[in-house]
């Protein structure tokens, strides 16, 4: 039920957020008619759903390990692999009769948010459980070998913590395929949208 100077008064406290979100507002991504140079103009041209997740993809793409720590995980290819997943999930939300595509875009570009989770907290366990993937071993199943979760779990459990959006958290969290694929689009056409971009986007390494 907010106003648009509520909505801009709070994301203008932080400098870096809205430097950050008036970046993604003017990329070619989103090929506006017109530059956007205020968090007002983002909102009544993006409408408050897209400011949102536009907001929240932004926050959480902030969430980085310690420069001092050595990952096994290569974070560069991690969210390069991200961004593909989320522009992708937003090409095909409309193919799935979804409305929001910011939303379907965040989705597929925080899918793999609990890697991150795993790999902060269980260093040397989650290099094995990389090392197992590198042999031909599904990360799925050598995630729940290793910790009785997945990362898209995970994910889902740290959104719930967030408080995000109960169908964002599912996009997220349910991003594996339990039973027949097939029947997701009914079911839900946002895990549908981030399950499909993250197959196509391994045709495109």
């Amino acid at each position: 039920e907010a106003e648009i100077e509520d909505i801009s008064e709070v994301i203008s406290t932080d400098p870096a957020r809205t430097a950050k979100l008036l970046r993604v507002a003017n990329s070619s991504f989103y090929g506006l008619p017109r530059r956007v140079g205020t968090i007002s103009q983002a909102v009544m041209v993006l409408g408050f759903s897209g400011v949102r997740n536009l907001a929240l993809g932004v926050t959480l793409f902030g969430f980085r390990s310690s420069p001092q720590r050595k990952l096994s995980l290569d974070m560069e290819a991690f969210w390069r692999h991200s961004l593909v997943v989320g522009a992708s999930a937003r090409l095909v939300a409309p193919h799935l009769k979804l409305k929001d595509l910011e939303q379907a875009f965040i989705a597929g570009l925080l899918h793999d948010i609990g890697k991150i989770v795993l790999m902060e907290h269980f260093q040397d366990a989650y290099s094995k459980v990389l090392a197992a993937s590198a042999g031909g071993v599904r990360l799925h199943a050598a995630e729940i070998e290793a910790f009785g979760i997945d990362h898209a779990e995970v994910g889902g459990k740290l959104c719930e913590h967030w408080k995000i959006p109960p169908a964002l958290t599912r996009g997220i969290s349910e991003h594996y395929p339990c039973g027949n694929a097939g029947t997701w689009v009914a079911k839900d056409p946002l895990v549908s949208a981030v399950w499909l971009s993250d197959n196509l986007s391994k045709l495109y390494p």
